[in-house]
């Protein structure tokens, strides 16, 4: 094999000598016969030499082309000065003669043009119609391709087809063949072929860690090889031995790296040159063109589902009242717009410390996390929030770095994950952190903006659902006492009430009240009244069972809900209460005089199975235990 055949070289060759030199040697012995006779050769003479470099064509072809041109002025310049012919004949056949020797060149490059500028618009309209596509999916005229997970509408793919069967017609090549490159295994991957002998192809992967087309990887040109002639040469693209002049490999570059290339052969006498070099750039540029638009439309699909998305998340968002719903929200939103699987989100225990607690995961074997808290100066969450970014810079876990919820959470990184914790930020003030893991693919700018936006919601969403809970709080608790009031008591035994019907047991209602409330008021004021109510209230709340309910009714009464006890089970609570608001020490009051309290007791379904008859005879047993003397406990 010859070594690697560069056209635009400037050094010598035999191979280049031969295709110029002939040319001139016959232009001398033209010019040399016609001192020697000493007046002008006939006129088909010339017309003979003219048909010779019309045929040849080497203008504009051949780098050294310029002997011939130097090699004709200089003929007919000798003539004139030899007085064999006059000014102007000499100047008539010189034109006539760099005429011919030019006219190949311009025919093939006129038809390369012509060719160039019909397929350039051809792909121009492509392009427009594919926009104007792309445009009605971002503006949701028509329907997403990513919605049934088909692919973009945009594929370069469809082109190549077209393209190879211009490129064999064009450059008359015997095998024209289009490839993708596969990073991966470092590999040529041929995708669609035209070829004159189809039984001989491969159709395999070609290698590029050794060979020639190996040159492809860092080439930004075309690259042609050219072999000896009448010899059979081994090629990858056959599976055997051909005889073959030269090889045109043009590779495919998209954002600065190998994506693909066009691989063309030849078997006859005349390598590829310049026409056919032309050729192929033009068609590379089509299929980069291409490539860039696919692009552009794949990231306007890809966005428009994403902003489809945030906007059903925000909706999702506003119509949440509880946390629950927000964290919900939150994980399966942020995994459905990027490309990770895994999220995990925390939320702040309170406004006053640094604590916050794991309150949201996407995945069932994750909710052993759920409830745990942790605290920032010791996790990536405190890194983040210091930084006010999204931390791994790289999206890569290092070892290095601190876990994303600290070292007692549960949840360990391993190094070289992909990951990502965001701070829900709102007013400099950090209201969460969300943790995106486990992505098969780089994060990209797009995905960025998009979770950046998301983020944004999803910490207003936050800030409000604590709104929400502090206004359900306050409309729900006594402000002096901070127990529930009344409002949430009415609230409270519909549904203890429900719960008794559903599992067939009985429940129970205590009136609490506190006896002779209003002297303690006249006689020590209201604020160490209302020192009472916070000391009985707190003694009630303390000495009630978790599942059971205690509110303030109104003044200075108290209601109590026992679910799944019977009157017996009340009557005991009762008297527990009743001691225990006695036994209390009222520093406030001169003397430390005793606080007593009246209690009365009625229980569903044994005394009635309304509620409002419940609270009635519950209401009814306080004021007989009133009336007995005070501080004691009557049942309905």
């Amino acid at each position: 094999m010859s070594e690697k055949f560069s056209p635009s070289s400037s050094k010598f060759s035999v191979d280049k000598f031969l295709t110029y030199g002939p040319l001139v040697v016959l232009l001398m012995s033209f010019y040399t016969i016609n001192l020697l006779n000493g007046g002008d050769l006939p006129p088909f003479a010339y017309l003979l030499l003219g048909l010779v470099l019309t045929v040849s064509g080497v203008f504009g072809m051949h780098s050294h082309s310029y002997f011939v041109l130097a090699t004709v002025v200089g003929g007919e310049l000798a003539c004139f000065a030899a007085g064999i012919s006059s000014a102007a004949a000499a100047i008539v056949n010189s034109t006539a003669l760099i005429a011919a020797a030019a006219a190949v060149p311009i025919i093939v490059k006129g038809k390369v043009v012509a060719l160039t500028a019909s397929h350039k618009r051809l792909s121009r309209q492509q392009v427009e119609a594919r926009l104007k596509l792309g445009q009605k999916i971002t503006l949701g005229v028509t329907s997403n391709p990513a919605d049934t997970g088909g692919q973009p509408v945009a594929n370069t793919e469809s082109l190549i087809r077209n393209v190879l069967l211009l490129a064999k017609k064009s450059i008359r090549a015997r095998t024209a063949q289009f490839c993708w490159y596969n990073k991966e295994t470092d590999a040529l991957v041929p995708v669609d072929s035209l070829s004159d002998c189809d039984e001989l192809l491969t159709h395999a992967p070609v290698s590029l860690k050794e060979g020639r087309l190996a040159g492809l990887k860092k080439a930004r040109d075309h690259v042609t090889f050219r072999y000896e002639p009448d010899s059979t040469h081994y090629v990858p693209l056959y599976k055997k031995k051909v005889s073959i002049t030269s090889v045109l490999a043009v590779p495919i570059s998209f954002k600065k790296g190998l994506v693909g290339a066009f691989v063309f052969d030849k078997d006859g006498p005349d390598p590829f040159f310049l026409p056919e070099n032309v050729i192929a750039d033009r068609l590379r540029n089509i299929i980069q063109e291409s490539l860039t638009t696919e692009r552009r439309l794949k990231s306007a699909v890809l966005l428009s589902e994403q902003l489809r998305q945030i906007n059903e998340a925000a909706r999702q968002f506003t119509t949440a009242r509880t946390f629950d719903q927000v964290y919900d929200t939150a994980v399966r939103y942020a995994v459905g717009l990027t490309p990770f699987c895994t999220a995990v989100l925390a939320h702040r225990v309170s406004q006053a410390d640094d604590k916050y607690e794991i309150v949201g995961v996407n995945r069932k074997q994750m909710t052993t996390l759920l409830g745990k808290n942790f605290e920032l100066k010791s996790s990536l969450c405190g890194l983040a929030f210091r930084n006010r970014t999204n931390l791994p810079g790289n999206y890569i876990f290092e070892k290095r770095m601190p876990q994303p919820f600290g070292p007692d959470v549960g949840l360990e990184m391993e190094e070289g994950e992909r990951c990502m914790v965001m701070p829900l930020m709102v007013r400099e003030e950090a209201v969460g952190f969300l943790l995106l893991a486990e992505s098969p693919k780089p994060v990209d700018r797009d995905d960025l903006v998009s979770l950046h936006l998301f983020a944004e919601y999803c910490a207003v969403s936050l800030l409000n659902a604590e709104a929400n809970k502090e206004l359900e709080r306050m409309a729900t608790s006594d402000p002096l006492t901070g127990i529930p009031n009344h409002r949430a008591f009415r609230r409270r035994i519909v549904e203890a009430n429900q719960r008794a019907i559903r599992g067939e047991k009985p429940m129970s209602v205590l009136f609490v009240d506190i006896d002779h409330f209003k002297v303690i008021n006249d006689t020590y004021g209201h604020s160490v009244g209302d020192s009472v109510l916070k000391k009985v209230a707190s003694s009630i709340h303390d000495t009630v069972r978790q599942v059971d309910f205690a509110a303030r009714y109104g003044g200075e009464e108290f209601v109590v809900i026992l679910e799944d006890t019977g009157r017996q089970g009340a009557l005991i609570m009762a008297e527990r209460l009743r001691q225990r608001i006695g036994g209390l020490d009222y520093e406030e009051m001169d003397g430390g005089r005793n606080v007593t309290a009246s209690i009365g007791i009625a229980t569903y379904p044994a005394d009635t199975a309304s509620v409002e008859e419940l609270i009635a005879l519950a209401d009814a047993a306080l004021y007989r235990a009133k009336n007995d003397g005070r501080n004691c406990c009557k049942v309905a």
